[in-house]
């Protein structure tokens, strides 16, 4: 059974943390630019940049909501490329008790297999 490599998943976290970060400074960069400037040399393309890297942060995070509850809502999940998780779990057993045949509660059974694709 192969596991997901968590270094991977970590450094796609940093990654989206760091390119938020950046837009909320360059956002703030642009404010105060657009603020200290004297009027006739500012542009109002400053202000809309502003804005825009600003809520470029809440943007995201409204559209991961979005996608993680239409997912979940319509049971599927939207992969890029070749990166997907797909647990498929192989069990063992009749539902008459354990796998080899034994006594049991109905409905026990035992997971033998999880294949992981990454």
């Amino acid at each position: 059974m192969t596991e997901p490599d968590q270094d991977a998943s970590w450094m796609y976290i940093w990654t989206i943390a760091c390119i938020l970060f950046a837009c909320v400074v360059a956002g703030g960069g642009c404010f105060l630019v657009y603020v200290t400037v004297p009027e006739y040399q500012s542009s109002d393309l400053l202000l809309t940049l502003g804005f825009i890297f600003v809520c470029m942060p809440w943007i995201f995070w409204i559209l991961t909501v979005i996608y993680r509850l239409l997912s979940r809502a319509f049971g599927f999940r939207m992969v890029l490329g070749g990166m997907n998780v797909n647990n498929t779990v192989k069990v063992t057993g009749n539902g008459d008790g354990d796998a080899h045949g034994g006594g049991g509660e109905v409905g026990d059974a035992k997971v033998v297999d999880v294949d992981c694709k990454i």
